[in-house]
C-alpha cells in the first residue's frame, strides 16, 4: 500500500470527526488493508488506541459494526486495548453488549479467558463500569439477545454489581421486560436474595407468561425447584389453570420436581398449590390414572 511506502507519512492524522485512517478502514470492514497494516514495519507508528471525537478507538468501531474478525486482528496484531474507554466511560465490550453483537462479544470474552487462564493476567474488563455505573452485563440485559447475556455470565461477569441507581443487571432486564434474559439471570444463585422480588415484579409488568407456554413452563419449573411460594402465588393469580394443568400432568417433568419439593419440605409452596386447587374446586383427575404428587397432596389436605 502506498501509505506505508513513505516513512514520513503521519499515520495518526485525524479528520474533522477525529477519525484516523485506522478508524476508517475498521468502520468500513477493510480486512485486507488491516492485514497490510499488521504486516508493515511501520505498524509501531500507528497509535492503535487513539480515540475519535468521542474517544472511540478503532476497536470500538469494530464492536459498533460487529466485525469480530477485525476486532481480533486489532487486538492480536496491533495490541488494541480492551480497557480503552470512550467519553461515556465505555469499553468496546460495553459497545458490543449494548448492540447485541454476540459474535464480536465472543471474540472479546475468548481473549479475556485466554489471558486469564494461559497468562494469569486479569484484564479487568468484564466488570468495568461506564459513567452510569453500568457493566457490559447491565447493557446486555436491556438488549434483545439472551445469548450475549449468557456469554458474559459464562465468561465470569459479576451478576451482583449495582449501577449508580442501585440496579443489578437482573433488575434492568426485569424493568425492560426482557423475559428470556430475566429467566437466564434468575438461574444464577448469586442473586438468590433478590430472586422472588424480581420474578414477581416481572410477572406483574408483562403478560407474556400468559401467552408463552414455553416461558411459563420455565418459570414454573424454576419456582417449584426452589420452593418459591410467593412466585407461585403470583403465577396462579395470573394463569392458574395453565400452571396447575402443567403440574398435574402425569407425564410432566414438573411432577418429578414437585415430588422433590415435597421431600425437601417446601410446605408453603405445596400449601399454596393445594389451597388454590381446593378454592377453585378443581378436579383431581381421572380415577384410573396413577396419582401424581399434586393429587396426593390435595387428598392429604382434604383428609385433614
Amino acid at each position: 500500500m502506498v501509505l506505508f511506502s513513505d516513512d514520513t507519512t503521519d499515520l495518526n492524522i485525524r479528520d474533522n470527526d477525529g477519525m484516523t485512517f485506522l478508524h476508517e478502514l475498521t468502520s468500513k470492514g477493510y480486512y485486507g488493508i488491516l492485514d497490510e497494516v499488521v504486516a508493515s514495519p511501520r505498524k509501531s507508528d500507528v497509535n492503535i488506541n487513539l480515540g475519535d471525537c468521542c474517544n472511540r478507538t478503532a476497536l470500538h468501531w469494530a464492536a459498533i459494526r460487529d466485525y469480530g474478525g477485525l476486532a481480533s486482528k486489532l487486538i492480536a496484531g496491533l495490541g488494541a486495548s480492551l480497557t480503552a474507554e470512550d467519553d461515556n466511560g465505555e469499553t468496546a465490550l460495553h459497545t458490543a453488549a449494548s448492540n447485541s453483537h454476540e459474535g464480536t462479544l465472543r471474540e472479546f470474552t475468548a481473549y479475556v479467558r485466554v489471558k486469564s487462564e494461559r497468562d494469569g493476567i486479569n484484564l479487568d474488563v468484564l466488570d468495568r463500569k461506564n459513567n452510569q455505573g453500568n457493566t457490559a452485563l447491565h447493557l446486555a440485559s436491556r438488549s434483545a439477545n439472551v445469548l450475549t447475556v449468557e456469554e458474559l455470565v459464562k465468561a465470569g461477569a459479576n451478576v451482583t454489581i449495582q449501577n449508580n441507581k442501585g440496579r443489578t443487571a437482573l433488575r434492568m432486564a426485569v424493568s425492560s421486560r426482557r423475559e428470556w434474559i430475566s429467566m437466564a439471570l434468575l438461574k444464577d444463585d448469586r442473586l438468590k436474595e433478590d430472586h422472588q422480588s424480581n420474578a414477581i415484579l416481572l410477572l406483574q409488568s408483562t403478560t407474556t407468561f400468559k401467552d408463552d407456554s414455553t416461558l411459563r413452563d420455565k418459570l414454573i419449573h424454576w419456582a417449584v425447584e426452589r420452593g418459591y411460594a410467593d412466585v407461585m402465588k403470583e403465577l396462579l393469580s395470573q394463569c392458574g389453570d395453565a400452571v396447575l394443568g402443567r403440574l398435574k400432568s402425569g407425564t410432566s417433568e414438573f411432577v418429578d420436581t414437585l415430588d422433590t419439593a415435597l421431600q425437601q419440605g417446601y410446605d408453603e409452596l405445596v400449601s399454596v398449590l393445594v389451597d388454590y386447587y381446593i378454592a377453585a374446586k378443581k378436579q383431581v383427575g381421572p380415577r384410573d390414572e396413577e396419582p401424581t404428587a399434586l393429587h396426593l397432596a390435595v387428598r392429604s389436605e382434604k383428609e385433614h
